[in-house]
């Protein structure tokens, strides 16, 4: 066996030991209800699919998978349009989706429960865990003809805190291309890789590369979770992997979220598409340099990107979010404290927020509703996004879960189909 097959081996192990070691009681695990009794209308939820056909017809995307659920019980889901329309393949409702960013709420709930247990600090140095981090700089000049670059000092170390809200000065390269070219040159990736490389190697060399601003400075998105995945393997001793197989998505029973499949899911698996200006529809997405549309199944299955390795389903990632609703507990198996939760879903930014009515916590972009006095007042709502075009959000006060999935990388569209579900299902309420 040579060394990756053996690799392989190795991680499909450790992946059936955890799978097996996390069990749950038996209970009926996700039930479904009838929308009218949940005081939502069904003549309004129909009007999702030919959403999704509408979108779909022209050439927006491929087709989308979808969940509605209040009071902890699935009230409406479905599935139209291609899982792979080439092969005229149609997405069903147990279809797996590349969730990019949606793996960062997972993340940050492994996070808290590291600290729930005293084993980190909010405040910490990330240095503290990952030693590159130490005597961080900021970006000052960058040369594009050779990509040099010179810096100066920052004025203090990045916290766990700064992570967690993107406060870091870590920014992605496909926001800011300075940092594109830096982070090519020193073999950093953006988004999840088939390459034979781990987030051990590339956290180590990120850390040596500069900052976009100073710590706390400022908002920037970029791949401070990813920093955070490495820190959880750091602490706890597993692999980012095997420790969200067996502390959330095991014990969650959410078996089709994982970071890579070792069995068969091509019959399940949505087709990766991007958005192609010439053609002003989604196209296949072709194969780049140290990316592959099918890194799940293929590749080296060693990089396990905290910021955006994992896949899942609607109906996984609706226990997640329902865990999260209900306060870090799902059908009696408990995740993270109540306590803990009203952290992560609370306003972290202070004067950084960019309104009163928007914010953002430790995993998630809280929208709050607005006092009589024109002060922020109870959470309305609360979610993520990711870039293949999939989306989640938690509304607590009404204990509305909603997931739609479709499969377009960068789509410039993708919005539509985000706003339009969201509009329908806030429609759909009949009393609150």
């Amino acid at each position: 066996m040579n060394k990756s097959g053996f690799l392989n081996y190795a991680l499909l192990l450790l992946f059936v030991t955890a799978l097996f070691s996390c069990t749950t009681s038996e209970v009926e695990w996700i039930t479904a209800g009838d929308a009218a009794e949940h005081n939502m209308s069904p003549d309004s939820l129909e009007k999702i699919v030919p959403l999704i056909k509408e979108l779909t017809d022209q050439g927006k995307i491929p087709g989308a998978v979808f969940l509605v659920a209040r009071h902890g019980e699935v009230v409406f889901t479905g599935a139209a349009g291609y899982r792979n329309r080439e092969a005229e393949e149609s997405y069903t409702e147990n279809s797996i989706f590349r969730i990019a960013s949606m793996t960062k709420p997972v993340v940050s709930v492994a996070v808290m429960q590291l600290w729930e247990q005293g084993k980190l600090g909010l405040q910490d140095p990330v240095s503290d865990y990952v030693s590159s981090f130490a005597e961080p700089v900021v970006l000052q000049g960058f040369n594009a003809a050779d990509t040099t670059w010179t810096s100066i000092s920052a004025n203090r170390e990045i916290t766990i805190h700064d992570l967690l809200t993107h406060t870091s000065g870590i920014s992605y390269g496909f926001l800011n291309r300075s940092m594109s070219a830096i982070y090519a040159k020193n073999g950093v990736p953006d988004l999840a890789t088939a390459e034979p490389v781990s987030i051990e190697q590339t956290m180590d060399a990120l850390g040596k590369l500069p900052l976009a601003h100073h710590p706390g400075e400022k908002y920037t998105y970029g791949l401070s979770i990813d920093l955070l995945g490495r820190v959880v393997e750091v602490v706890s001793g597993m692999s980012l992997a095997e420790y969200i197989t067996c502390n959330i998505t095991g014990p969650l029973r959410m078996n089709d979220t994982r970071f890579f499949y070792y069995d068969d899911v091509s019959a399940r698996l949505a087709k990766v598409y991007a958005w192609s200006a010439e053609d002003e529809s989604v196209v296949p997405m072709p194969e780049r340099p140290g990316s592959n549309p099918d890194y799940p199944v293929e590749g080296a299955k060693s990089y396990f990107s905290g910021g955006s390795g994992l896949s899942s389903t609607v109906s996984d990632y609706f226990v997640f979010s329902q865990m999260i609703l209900k306060k870090g507990e799902y059908r009696g198996v408990r995740i993270l404290k109540e306590e803990t939760v009203e952290l992560m879903t609370s306003n972290q930014h202070g004067e950084l927020a960019q309104s009163p009515f928007s914010a953002m916590g430790y995993g998630f972009w809280v929208s709050r509703e607005q006092n009589a006095d024109g002060t922020p007042g109870a959470i309305n709502a609360l979610g993520w996004g990711g870039a293949f075009n999939t989306w989640f959000t938690i509304n607590p006060a009404k204990e509305i879960v909603a997931v739609v999935m479709s499969q377009v990388l960068f789509n410039p569209y993708g919005g539509e189909l985000e706003s339009g579900f969201r509009d329908i299902v806030n429609s759909a309420v009949q009393i609150p």
